[in-house]
């Protein structure tokens, strides 16, 4: 009889041991700074924040009248990267016009001239940390057999789009990444039209040399993110 006393005594001890270490442990969980709050959000990067870079002219590496004689490929190839590398939200992108202000000033031809070991110079005048620049090294559109209408320029074509791309740091003239951006299409058009569009325009966009222009621009200026957030 005595030993089952004992053994209730004790069971009761230990009850009483458990919930006062679990009330104890409650409130020290209760007490903590930001306990059962969920970790804030990292802020977006605010303008201020994010790095100014300046696109310089990408140069053509090829030749093809058909092309060139009606466009300025270098200077819209520019300006569509331009454009994407703005849409992407990580940059503050400094204009053209003020770029070639600048080039003029310190007199270079222009943004073409800005290689490795002028940057250095050319960067603390626009306050930039990255130029980017590169070449179009294939700007292709080929026809591509099926269907066809003889004499009137009309069949299945094949586009390619090939363009290298280079990052330089202004703090030292070091060629910090070279990436390369490519893009293919295929379907039906007609070669006068393509010729007479505006290029970068709403119906070249839509052709399929505009849809190979544009599936390499976004695979380059993809590779170019990567290269400048490391």
């Amino acid at each position: 009889m005595m030993l089952l006393c004992r053994s209730v005594s004790h069971l009761k001890f230990w009850k009483a041991v458990t919930s006062a270490a679990l009330a104890a442990v409650l409130l020290l969980l209760l007490v903590l700074p930001g306990y059962g709050q969920s970790a804030a959000p990292t802020p977006a990067p605010t303008q201020a924040d994010r790095p100014r870079i300046a696109v310089l002219l990408f140069q053509l590496g090829f030749t093809n009248p058909q092309w060139t004689q009606n466009w300025d490929i270098s200077l819209g190839v520019t300006e569509l990267i331009e454009e994407a590398l703005f849409s992407a939200g990580r940059y503050r992108i400094v204009e053209r016009r003020q770029i070639e202000q600048v080039l003029k000033e310190q007199g270079f031809g222009g943004s073409g001239s800005v290689d490795p070991s002028t940057a250095a110079k050319v960067g603390r005048v626009l306050g930039v940390q990255r130029f980017v620049t590169g070449t179009v090294t294939q700007f292709d559109l080929k026809a591509a057999g099926g269907i066809a209408i003889p004499g009137a320029g009309v069949g299945l074509y094949r586009a390619q789009v090939d363009l290298t791309g280079r990052v330089i740091d202004t703090t030292n003239g070091e060629i910090v990444a070279i990436v390369r951006g490519s893009g293919k299409s295929e379907g039906i058009l007609v070669l006068a039209q393509i010729q007479g569009v505006t290029f970068g325009g709403g119906a070249f966009r839509q052709s399929v040399l505009g849809k190979a222009l544009d599936q390499a621009i976004q695979d380059l200026v993809s590779k170019l993110n990567g290269s400048m957030t490391q």
